[in-house]
């Protein structure tokens, strides 16, 4: 498959992923001494992969050497947070007492010294993290290198081009703040050896997004049950091997041909009433120059459903196909949308999974409840979107008819944390 050319990428497709990827960017920090060759290799316009987790810091004042890597991101782990709430839930010593302090040889006791990621405010990115190059900017004798975080899956592989739009933005805002923040003194925890340690050196090797050859696309495949429905609806997958299940759930007489093209390229969907599904493109096979694919579905609806994929393996891929089936997934995701545009943001969010039904990520277990009735009802809701300050949902299963409310029937879903964890209740009645 060709290497992805962005002019034939669904606008929306790209828009999405500048959507994950920008809202809420935060400017981080790695001040370190280069020379001028390790310098002069970084290029605005490079994407760097970091092979180990990449460390910086959210406390922001002068730089402390030669060169500054300013990192833009809106996905780091907070590491210094993280360090900070442990502390805290750790009891302290009480303050010594008047025989304690008059003991002779007593050792009195103290207050652990805070972690050294919450003196830092030490945020770290992921071992094989992307990041994109979008400014060299030298000032003043200090050269600020700008990256931009880069979306965790494969569409890291849509900004080896240049995006005006986003880029150029995000160049002057850390211009700005590194020119205000060159004469600012330099934050003396950031010079503890450790830190330093952890923060030394250069950033990345440079990668190209080119076309994956069939050995590095088998060496990406995961086992599709490994993965979760963000990591499935609105992706590409190559999966291997699918063919024959594709057959087996196909209506009987679909003519599907090319028996020697036994994997398929597929797009995942959340489907109203079928929930997470890949809708297959085309059947594709491993070959020289990555895969091939045998063009043979078109106007053949075919679906798979997440429970057909058990062991399956699939790799996600961004390349040509975006472009060449772009109309096809416009339509899907056209098809698939829901209709209150919230539920793309609840779907994002992480806190209440553990209500989720397993292949309808709209789904979620809750108690149904009645100031009149005693006993509450277990059911499962589908969200429907925001109603007010409370979330909509619809009652997809019966209840005990005291309750005073049918399936079917939309009612308010409220969530709350308990000693048990997170609890979906839907008082009624």
């Amino acid at each position: 498959m060709a290497q992805l050319d962005i002019a034939n990428v669904p606008q929306w497709y790209l828009q999405r992923a500048v959507d994950d990827m920008v809202p809420g960017l935060s400017i981080f920090v790695r001040d370190t001494t280069l020379e001028s060759q390790q310098l002069a290799d970084y290029q605005a316009g490079q994407v760097l992969q970091v092979d180990e987790p990449l460390c910086a810091t959210k406390r922001v004042l002068g730089p402390s050497g030669n060169v500054r890597f300013a990192i833009m991101s809106n996905h780091m782990e907070d590491l210094g947070a993280v360090a900070a709430q442990q502390f805290e839930a750790q009891p302290q010593d009480q303050a010594p007492s008047l025989r304690d302090l008059v003991s002779a040889g007593a050792e009195l006791p103290g207050q652990e010294e805070e972690p050294g990621a919450m003196r830092w405010g030490l945020m770290q990115a992921a071992a094989g993290s992307h990041f994109k190059v979008i400014d060299v900017f030298p000032f003043e004798g200090v050269t600020q290198i700008t990256l931009l975080h880069l979306p965790d899956d494969e569409r890291w592989r849509l900004f080896t081009a240049e995006v005006p739009a986003v880029e150029h933005p995000l160049v002057d805002t850390a211009r700005e703040r590194f020119q205000d923040k060159i004469a600012a003194p330099v934050i003396v925890e950031l010079q503890d050896a450790e830190y330093q340690q952890l923060t030394a050196g250069a950033i990345g090797r440079v990668v190209s997004g080119a076309a994956e050859s069939a050995e590095e696309l088998r060496s990406r495949a995961v086992r599709m049950h490994e993965l979760s429905f963000r990591d499935i609806a609105g992706k590409l997958f190559l999966l291997q091997g699918a063919m024959d299940t594709v057959r087996a759930s196909a209506p009987e007489g679909t003519e599907l041909g090319a028996v020697d093209y036994p994997d398929a390229l597929a797009y995942g969907i959340i489907d109203e009433d079928d929930g997470l599904c890949l809708f297959v493109l085309s059947s594709a096979r491993l070959a020289e120059g990555g895969y091939q694919l045998a063009n043979d579905l078109e106007g053949t609806a075919l679906m798979l459903p997440y429970t057909a994929l058990e062991v399956t393996l699939g790799t996600e891929v961004v390349d040509g196909s975006v472009g060449q089936f772009g109309e096809t997934i416009t339509r899907l995701e056209q098809m698939a949308s829901p209709a209150d545009p919230y539920l793309y943001e609840l779907r994002k969010l992480d806190f209440f999974d553990g209500l989720r039904h397993p292949q309808h990520p709209d789904w979620v277990r809750a108690l149904v409840a009645s100031n009149t009735v005693e006993r509450p009802a277990s059911a499962w809701l589908r969200i429907d979107g925001m109603g007010g300050q409370d979330v909509a949902a619809t009652l997809l299963t019966e209840v005990p008819a005291d309750l005073g409310v049918a399936k079917g029937q939309q009612v308010p879903l409220q969530f709350h944390e308990t000693e048990d964890g997170l609890l979906a209740v839907a008082v009624v009645g």
